[in-house]
């Protein structure tokens, strides 16, 4: 038994028993083996994974921050393009020039405004596409504040490249114009600022582009300023798409911005340098480098101009959270190793235990290990990796959303604060310290905001104020002021919407500055003031007017009646004691009564134009000229010719009958011949009726053609012809009163064609008197 012992193998001497626990040793070294190696490989691809997913992240951040300014100088820009006075101080608005001046200083002071706010911006232009691009408006900043500069310190900027696409009618939209240095008088100055222009075109108030406004910003202060969200290795290079680049930090900017044009330009060496890029950005590394970078379009003249964002990190630094995680890693496969050895030595110390459950153990252990499930750390790191993920994503969002949501804070051109019910304001924006008038760092009230004489009851509103979650307007119906830190007041608009935070219902107040808007407004109604004394003189000066007239015509007809029958009677009772001369005087006489009483006819009719506000029948053309025909009764010789054109047509008889008959009657009256032609006819345009009325009589001399329009005109003594000198001018006060128009083509010896416009509004009108009030 003895011999069999030593000449068996130190395996089956164990026993049953050691042999068993050693099996479980060496199953739970090989577990803790697999666990080791599937937990460091499963470790490493999520860490790295995880590290480039911040990266990417960072990029996309830093990306909205770059993009950031530029953003607000678009916006900006805009904004002053839609402003009311931009159009008024187009050419051919019709203001004087005392007012356009006024507005380009108003304009001015906007500008100022802005460059005072921006410390970014340097310049801020209006101008014209009129005089070789012309400066309009100027303001400068520089040491000494804004600066406005006028005329001959006015450029023409129409050769510049940034205005050329506006110049040539390329585009009718705002761009960026390239980056290149500043240039004055078309050169470029020793001190010049590596500047980007944003070009907006301004209308007129018909919609025609007549210029531009340009707003140029100092580019290294531009991007300079961005705060950018960096690990503290980490770095941020805004490259355009010309080459110029510049770096930010974890501190701020770490160099100037490095311009394609200068003479030591240097292009940014990265390990993507050279390769296209889309929005989403792309991941590349080289030489110990990883680069995350993505391109952002900024809008040009000719389309989209990328903008390429980079983030930078050495490989060492993104992976140092790598190593360290691998190490835990190992650490804990070495413990884990270490507690299977411990387990298998209190197996082997508990050998008390029946055998029959331990082989079972065993037996499971194994075909479990077989069949390659052994390992439930397999599982757990891909739930791991899983919810690392997650987490990423979820940080990733928040802190995306979280920035955007403070950038439209900070960056809102209005003011914002949030305020409790007891009025604490617990947030506010820069905008609204600015419109106040504090500083950053200023203790800021809601009672120091309210005029004292409103202070009370403003604060009883906030306590009590019910606002739906629509949100609404305060104080609609009566203005709303506010006070600034030197004691000022001014107008302000506010919007209220409360807001559930913490668990505790606050109100976001929304304010705005409308000082400007007041002004217009008051000035607006002052206008309208004077238009409705303007408009009751007028009416009291037509109502004498016209009394005048009245009063004129009838107390001035009854002398001219007793004249006539006492000239009557004179011929009666004398009888043939006259002799042939005073026949003729006493037949002269009564001819200049019979003159003098028309003419005071005419001139009442005359001040009656435009005032008949009776309805009139609708006719056609030839029922019209017919009416004229028979009130003209032309004499024998003569011929009125009516045009074909006038059977198409239907429009109110009155006025249009009083101007054809007087036309008419005009070219029979003054023709030099005993026998003549008078033709009438009619063109229809989509707005109006083109009446032409042409006779072939001795015509009129051109410097005569306005004289003939007057009241009490006529070309020949009366004399020879009979009449008052009003038919004429009582055409063109008819045609005035409705929007018409009438031109007269003549010459000595060619006979006289008059064109009357007459709109088919003023049709309507006289047809429904109603509808045309």
């Amino acid at each position: 038994m003895a011999r069999r012992d030593r000449n068996r193998s130190p395996f089956t001497r164990i026993g049953f028993r050691g042999r068993l626990i050693l099996l479980g040793l060496l199953a739970s070294l090989l577990a803790a083996l697999m666990v080791g190696t599937i937990g460091y490989r499963a470790t490493d691809h999520a860490a790295r994974e995880g590290a480039s997913a911040l990266l990417a992240a960072e990029a996309r951040l830093n990306a909205e921050r770059v993009m950031a300014p530029l953003d607000t100088m678009r916006t900006e820009t805009e904004i002053f393009a839609r402003l009311p006075i931009i159009g008024l101080m187009a050419p051919g608005s019709g203001l004087p020039e005392e007012q356009r001046e006024d507005l380009k200083r108003r304009l001015g002071l906007v500008f100022s405004t802005l460059l005072a706010e921006r410390p970014a911006y340097f310049q801020a232009r209006l101008i014209a596409l009129a005089d070789g691009g012309r400066e309009m408006v100027r303001i400068d900043i520089g040491p000494g504040g804004a600066r406005a500069l006028a005329g001959d310190a006015l450029q023409r900027k129409g050769a510049e490249p940034y205005m050329a696409p506006l110049m040539q009618g390329l585009v009718d939209h705002g761009y960026f114009s390239a980056v290149s240095l500043n240039r004055e008088h078309g050169r470029v100055q020793d001190d010049a600022a590596v500047t980007i222009r944003y070009v907006q075109p301004v209308r007129d108030s018909r919609g025609r582009i007549f210029g531009a406004i340009v707003l140029n910003a100092d580019m290294t202060r531009l991007f300079g300023a961005v705060a950018p969200h960096l690990a503290p290795d980490h770095r941020l290079h805004i490259v355009t798409n010309s080459g110029d680049h510049i770096t930010l930090g974890h501190e701020g900017p770490e160099n100037t911005l490095r311009f394609h044009g200068a003479p030591d330009f240097q292009p940014l060496d990265w390990p993507g340098a050279g390769h296209a890029l889309t929005a989403e950005g792309q991941r590349f590394d080289a030489d110990g480098i990883v680069a995350h970078a993505l391109t952002q379009p900024m809008q040009g003249a000719a389309g989209p101009m990328p903008l390429t964002v980079v983030v930078t990190t050495p490989m060492a630094s993104l992976l140092a959270p790598v190593h360290d995680l691998l190490k835990h890693t190992v650490v804990l496969s070495v413990l884990a190793g270490a507690l299977a050895l411990t387990l298998s030595f209190a197996v082997w110390r508990l050998t008390t235990r029946p055998i029959k459950p331990l082989l079972a153990l065993t037996e499971q252990a194994l075909s479990r290990h077989a069949s390659g499930k052994a390992v439930a750390l397999d599982t757990t790191g891909d739930a791991i990796n899983d919810l690392k993920g997650s987490l990423v994503a979820v940080l990733d969002n928040l802190s995306e959303a979280s920035d955007r949501a403070r950038a439209m804070f900070q960056g809102t051109a209005d003011g914002v604060m949030m305020v409790r019910r007891n009025g604490t304001i617990t947030d506010i924006n820069p905008s609204a310290l600015t419109m106040f008038g504090y500083r950053p760092d200023d203790t800021v009230t809601l009672e120091m905001l309210v005029p004292p004489e409103s202070r009370i009851a403003h604060r009883a509103l906030v306590q009590e104020a019910d606002i739906g979650p629509q949100g609404r307007r305060m104080a609609e119906t009566r203005p709303i002021h506010g006070v600034r830190a030197d004691g000022s007041t001014f107008p302000i608009e506010i919007t209220i919407s409360p807001v559930e935070y913490r668990g505790e219902t606050q109100f976001v107040a929304m304010i705005r500055d409308i000082s400007v808007r007041a002004a217009t407004e008051a000035e607006r109604e002052a206008l309208i003031a004077d238009l409705g004394r303007a408009k009751a003189d007028l009416e009291r000066s037509n109502d004498e007017l016209n009394s005048f007239a009245y009063i004129a015509s009838h107390d001035l007809k009854a002398p001219l009646r007793v004249i006539d029958n006492a000239s009557r009677w004179l011929e009666e009772d004398l009888g043939k004691a006259l002799d042939e001369d005073s026949l003729e005087n006493i037949g002269l006489m009564r001819s200049r009564v019979a003159r003098m009483e028309r003419l005071l006819d005419d001139l009442l009719i005359h001040s009656r134009i435009g005032r008949d506000d009776r309805v009139h029948e609708p006719v056609d053309g030839d029922e019209l000229m017919a009416a004229v025909r028979g009130l003209t009764n032309p004499p024998e010789g003569f011929t009125i010719g009516i045009d074909e054109s006038l059977s198409r047509i239907s429009l109110p008889r009155m006025p249009i009958q009083n101007v054809l008959l007087n036309l008419v009657s005009n070219a029979i009256k003054h023709h030099d011949r005993t026998d003549g032609t008078v033709r009438v006819s009619v063109e229809e345009t989509p707005k109006t009726y083109v009446f032409t009325v042409t006779d072939d009589g001795p015509g009129i001399a051109p410097e005569y053609h306005e004289r003939i329009f007057g009241m009490f005109t006529t070309l020949r003594p009366r004399d020879q012809v009979e009449g008052s000198g009003m038919g004429l001018a009582m055409v063109r006060k008819t045609l005035a009163t409705v929007g018409g128009e009438i031109a007269l083509s003549s010459a000595p010896g060619e006979g006289s064609r008059f064109v009357v416009t007459w709109p088919r509004t003023a049709a309507s009108a006289a047809a429904q008197p109603d509808k045309a009030a």
